[in-house]
């Protein structure tokens, strides 16, 4: 089935090349010249050009410099033409020039990317530096130096308000103090089916298929709906910038942790057995192979990843102590024995887009997924779990002379979870969930200074599970219809003002309305941003439905009288830009408001957790982001975040954020001739946390007072630092070598839980990457 699927990833784009072919012919008649694009570093490589000739502003054509910084273009006539030149990193550029037989235009550096344009704040294109919500961006760039393999451990270096955990084997991921599930990660713009502990399987999202990641902190659920009520996470994923062009990159890590001999192993019998031991010691190991495409008419793109990982268990070195504020005593629990389990894993992930133009207006672009990963536990028990998904989907967008901009868009994604038994070689499905999303979407581009966006859109999302009822598969869903609208108003270049409301029917919960409002002043040197958003997250079909009992030990049962969550989000920010200098910091403050959060609850005898809604929670935020950039080869960012959360039931810190979270980058380069080296160390530092957590141990050391099970106690968690450094070499525009190690201190958590660390310590890595 895998290689059917990569036939026809193949397949696809080998039409593409033929009818561009066929599209493509230049008539003789037509006069060329050509374009050096240079800047300060040398050779612009891959920008991207529109341009037409003076005397017919019709004739629009677009190319792209090739990996010299040289364009080609072609007119019926000699004379002058007027050229717009964008590229990440580059200001944007226009102007007229003379057709000649080479033509040398010099691009002025966007130091901090203030110019490159984004979409996730407002649902409209704005350049950074000008969009009416605050936004932050990570390049393509700065994921490719930072070494990543995984999304969410980039997202957690970069942006301060993130930390990530682990709930049954699957990373999670909460920003600005709030649980996982009130975060959207959109690929695309689209959501993502499948999660685990309220977060998605991020290891369906290619990291060298990254062109950017914008982040938009606090609620956004007018444009998102729900779930984005503490913030969304846009990756967006590349699309060719060159008439052909393919990658092949393979990276390999340290192993975590030898866990058998192979000497043991070969003492075994060929079986299952064997096959458990074995995958306890995969390779950490990353492979990518990409095939672009980019013509006047045509583009497509084919992407191959392969990962294996290598699975680790980690060990308490310290006791946990516990403090009980109702006793005012400390008592101290025993060395835990358990070990925290990382799974491996083996997965594989075929990414396929395509799109066909009709001129400057119509434009059809298509996008087909496939993942498929197995995870390996470290029970013993003949069986393994798989996942797998894929997305299908497409839209067509039309844009008009007028400034107006209409899309119709459907995608579906699906994801299934298995129990692989081993010894029968079946696979048993336990979950699918699969989302429908519809829309119609409009924007229009007034001479008064109005951007009117409109959208009406049909979310779908069905799940079945064996967790409805034990051990039999059941299908639940949901339907939720929406109309959304949204004004622009620029009173001038320096003031704005966007409005949004959103307006929808929730099969379970009927109608709602969510109301936004933000206002923007830039006032050079200085952007002052303050928005007031209502945000909402209805409650999932788990926590409506679930029925199931956990290994024996408690049952968790869904609650269909839950009401949806609401949030009142306030934040100001402000933000000061020194080009001279070289220097940009943003300081934000937040205030967040939930009502009605939901949460499990036990009941007295600790036999049943159910879903109930809670009073209220407020999560206030204050945050300072940094980016400097000095001795013209250097560039220095930190970002700091202090969260203070309380939950008002019985006044209780239940949050397990750290309320004290800083990130730092140093980055430096050194380029002589088509050699260059770029040395980036970054780093997390995560402050001391406490939080209450419910007594469920019967046998704690040195307890000299009466304990019962659904107490409560309070638990400290100590500081950390995690330093990174990577050294990437590029050989010309070709050949890239990069070598990392992860966790430079060596650290590890002396108590392993959900909430802490999961590194395995000090960890090397090499990666080659050849570009064709």
């Amino acid at each position: 089935m895998v290689k059917q699927k990569i036939r026809g990833g193949l397949w696809m784009l080998g039409l593409l090349l033929l009818a561009e072919g066929l599209w493509a012919q230049e008539p003789e008649s037509f006069f060329s010249f050509q374009l050096l694009l240079r800047s300060e570093g040398g050779p612009v490589p891959f920008a991207a050009l529109q341009w037409w000739p003076v005397n017919d502003p019709a004739a629009i054509g677009h190319a792209t410099s090739d990996r010299d910084g040289f364009v080609r273009l072609s007119s019926q006539e000699p004379g002058r033409v007027v050229v717009t030149i964008s590229r990440i990193g580059f200001k944007r550029f226009q102007d007229t020039v003379s057709i000649s037989s080479l033509e040398v235009i010099d691009l002025e550096e966007d130091i901090f990317n203030l110019e490159e344009v984004t979409i996730t704040g407002t649902r409209t294109p704005h350049p950074l530096s000008q969009s009416p919500v605050l936004t932050q961006l990570i390049t393509g760039l700065e994921v490719e130096r930072s070494g990543a393999v995984l999304v969410q451990d980039l997202l957690e270096l970069e942006v301060p308000g993130i930390e990530t955990g682990q709930h049954a084997g699957k990373s999670t991921l909460q920003m600005m103090g709030l649980a996982p599930q009130s975060t959207l990660v959109l690929v695309d713009g689209e959501r993502v089916a499948g999660e685990t502990g309220g977060s998605i399987d991020f290891s369906r999202v290619g990291v060298s298929d990254i062109e950017r990641i914008e982040i938009v902190r606090g609620a956004s659920s007018v444009l998102y709906g729900s779930s984005a009520m503490g913030g969304v996470v846009n990756v967006i994923t590349r699309q060719p910038s060159e008439k052909f062009a393919g990658f092949a990159k393979v990276r390999v890590g340290q192993a975590n942790q030898q866990n058998h001999t192979t000497g043991f192993l070969n003492g075994m019998d060929e079986g299952s057995l064997k096959e458990f031991y074995r995958n306890q010691d995969l390779p950490n190991l990353n492979g990518d192979l990409g095939l672009s495409y980019r013509g006047a008419r045509f583009w497509g793109s084919t992407l191959l990843n392969v990962t294996r990982s290598d699975g680790y268990q980690l060990y308490d070195s310290r006791r946990q102590e516990k403090y009980y504020p109702e006793k005012d005593s400390v008592a101290t629990a025993p060395l835990s024995q358990a070990p925290a389990n990382v799974n491996g894993s083996a997965s594989l992930m075929l990414d396929q887009k395509g799109g066909y133009s009709w001129g400057d207006q119509w434009f059809v672009s298509l996008k087909g997924n496939y993942y498929r990963q197995e995870a390996f536990d470290f029970t013993r028990d003949s069986k393994h779990e798989l996942f797998r998904g894929y997305t299908l989907g497409g839209k067509v967008d039309y844009k008009s002379s007028g400034g107006g901009h209409l899309t119709l868009a459907h995608y579906r994604d699906a994801y299934n979870k298995f129990d692989v038994l081993e010894k029968k070689n079946e696979n048993r499905i336990h979950y699918r969930q699969v989302f429908n999303h519809s829309k119609v979407l409009f924007t229009q581009r007034f001479p008064d200074r109005h951007t009117f966006f409109a959208g009406i859109e049909r979310f779908n999302e069905s799940l079945e599970s064996s967790r409805f009822k034990t051990d039999t598969l059941m299908r639940k869903s949901q339907n939720d219809v929406v109309l959304v609208v949204q004004d622009e108003y620029e009173v001038n270049e320096q003031f704005s003002i966007v409005g949004g409301l959103r307006m929808g029917w929730n099969s379970a919960h009927h109608l709602y309305l969510t109301p936004s409002v933000s206002v923007a002043w830039f006032k050079k040197p200085f952007s002052f941003r303050t928005s007031y958003a209502r945000g909402f997250r209805a409650p999932g079909l788990k926590e409506l439905y679930m029925d199931w009992n956990h290994l024996g030990m408690f049952t968790i049962i869904g609650n269909v009288d839950l009401e949806p969550e609401q949030n009142n989000y306030y934040s100001f920010s402000m933000d000061y830009l020194n080009t001279s200098q070289k220097l940009n910091v943003t300081a934000i403050a937040s205030y967040n408001h939930l009502l009605d959060q939901i949460d499990e609850v036990w009941n007295e005898d600790q036999t049943i957790l159910h879903y109930s809604n809670f009073d209220e929670v407020k999560v206030l935020a204050m945050e300072a982001l940094l980016r400097w950039r000095f001795l013209k080869s250097f560039e220095f960012r930190a970002g700091y975040i202090h969260i203070d959360q309380l939950r008002q039931e019985q006044n209780m810190d239940f949050s397990p954020v750290s309320p004290h979270s800083v990130t730092s980058q140093l980055a430096g380069h050194f380029t002589r001739g088509k050699y260059r080296v770029v040395a980036r160390l970054s780093g997390r530092y995560k402050g001391r946390k406490s939080f209450n957590v419910m007594e469920m141990e019967e046998y704690l050391e040195g307890l000299y007072f009466p304990v019962a099970n659904g107490d409560y106690y309070r638990v400290r968690q100590e500081a950390y630092c995690l330093l990174h450094l990577t050294i990437s070499q590029y050989f010309g525009s070709h050949v890239g070598f990069q070598a990392g190690v992860n966790n430079l201190l060596d650290y590890r958590s002396p108590i392993v839980t959900y909430n802490t660390s999961f590194t395995p310590g000090r960890r090397y890595h090499l990666s080659f990457e050849y570009r064709f």
